[in-house]
């Protein structure tokens, strides 16, 4: 199965996922391990109002490298807001993705972005109210 072949199961296998992309980590870029891309589609993750977006993100990923028909191992989830960059053909560009993913955490959803976990959710109040 080739890697874009498992990005249309994995955009597939979950409305949350906006835009997918799988990065390889073998040199020759055969699927195993691998570090995967996504943004997530926010209206329907705000939808599910839950303050924990990334550990939401992970079980999705999870359940679509699951059910892949190639082994898929996600070593690393990049979680980002907005489209994924592409070449001037409209291609991903996955050297810029790569990239992106080196450097994250350090590059997330910006502050107050849809995908911020809000602090009136009753669940985030009960853990501030913990803290105090």
């Amino acid at each position: 199965m080739t890697v874009a072949a498992v990005e249309r199961h994995l955009h597939a296998s979950s409305p949350l996922i906006e835009e997918v992309c799988v990065l390889p980590t073998d040199p020759a870029g055969q699927l195993g391990d691998c570090t995967l891309v996504v943004v997530p589609h926010a209206e329907t993750l705000r939808a599910q109002k839950t303050p924990l977006a990334l550990k939401r993100m992970w079980e999705v990923v999870e359940v679509g490298a699951a059910t892949s028909p190639d082994p898929l191992k996600i070593k690393k989830l990049v979680v980002l807001e907005g489209p994924l960059p592409r070449t001037a053909e409209g291609s991903l560009d996955r050297e810029k993705l790569a990239e992106l993913a080196r450097t994250w955490p350090a590059r997330t959803w910006p502050a107050g972005s849809a995908l911020e976990a809000p602090s009136d959710h009753p669940a985030a109040l009960r853990f501030l109210e913990r803290l105090e």
